[in-house]
């Protein structure tokens, strides 16, 4: 057992100082990131934020944060079936306006409930589908694109020389920015419609072609909103 006086001086030897530190030092040193135990200015500390009530905390606006950019409105938009067939609608009459009667009476042959609606109802939608791919890809400017890429040959009546409803919808969808996938699914979405819409017209059952019809149509609408540029 060591003496008071010895244990004293002992007990001061052990004793590390504390080292002495200055707020935000590193600011001021050219090497050093500026220190982060900063508070922000204009927000309050974290003290300050516990000792907050919850029903009086305001959630963030996300807008108004710097450094975050606001959503585009296109992808937030979400249309109604009502909305994207007036979309339509005004698109076709800009751009082939004979086939907005040709589109709206296969509607009113459908709904009609009459002895051939389902046969005119599809009638009326193979010649708007017909009617709008003339008018989009013209028989010229088809010819002469295909031309100018060099592919798509067999897609060419070799009897008339017109081309055939694939290559117009390439031509059409030619300047959307689309991969040739892209591009494959709207020729097959235009191919199965037309097949639809063939078998309703030649269909026996009147029950059954009504229900054909009401999807050919639907369909259809599909594929013209696919060919319309954004």
């Amino acid at each position: 057992r060591l003496p008071e006086r010895l244990r004293h001086s002992r007990r001061e030897s052990t004793r590390r100082p504390r080292p002495r530190t200055l707020p935000h030092l590193a600011d001021h040193h050219p090497d050093r990131q500026p220190s982060q135990h900063r508070p922000t200015p204009g927000r309050p500390t974290r003290r300050a934020r516990a000792l907050t009530p919850p029903t009086s905390r305001k959630p963030p606006d996300r807008q108004h944060r710097p450094g975050l950019r606001p959503a585009h409105p296109r992808h937030h938009r979400t249309l109604t079936r009502e909305q994207l067939t007036d979309h339509l609608s005004s698109w076709l009459g800009q751009a082939c306006p004979k086939a907005v009667p040709k589109l709206r009476g296969a509607w009113h042959a459908l709904t009609s409930n009459g002895p051939d609606a389902a046969s005119q109802a599809a009638n009326s939608g193979v010649e708007a589908l017909d009617w709008t791919l003339r008018t989009i890809a013209p028989d010229d400017e088809v010819l002469a694109w295909r031309e100018n890429v060099g592919q798509y040959a067999k897609e060419i009546d070799p009897k008339n020389g017109k081309p055939h409803r694939a290559l117009r919808v390439r031509y059409a969808v030619r300047g959307f920015g689309m991969k040739s996938d892209g591009v494959t699914v709207i020729i097959m979405m235009m191919t199965r419609c037309l097949d639809e819409l063939q078998g309703v017209k030649h269909g026996v059952d009147e029950t059954k072609t009504i229900a054909a019809a009401r999807r050919a149509l639907l369909a259809l609408e599909n594929t013209l909103t696919a060919l319309m540029p954004y």
